[in-house]
């Protein structure tokens, strides 16, 4: 099982595979956050997901 998944922006393939990922997440109940070892740009990008994303 599974509790919480941490996906790259940059390795998962952008905003909107994210988006699709976290809702798939939110589907089967697991925990979705961003994972970002990339620098500051992704950051913010991964903080815009976190505030649409439920």
């Amino acid at each position: 099982a599974v509790a919480l998944i941490q996906p790259d922006i940059v390795q998962a393939g952008g905003m909107m595979e994210l988006k699709k990922i976290a809702a798939m997440a939110e589907a089967h109940y697991v925990g979705f956050q961003p994972h970002n070892p990339y620098g500051p740009i992704c950051t913010v990008a991964s903080l815009h997901l976190d505030a649409c994303t439920p």
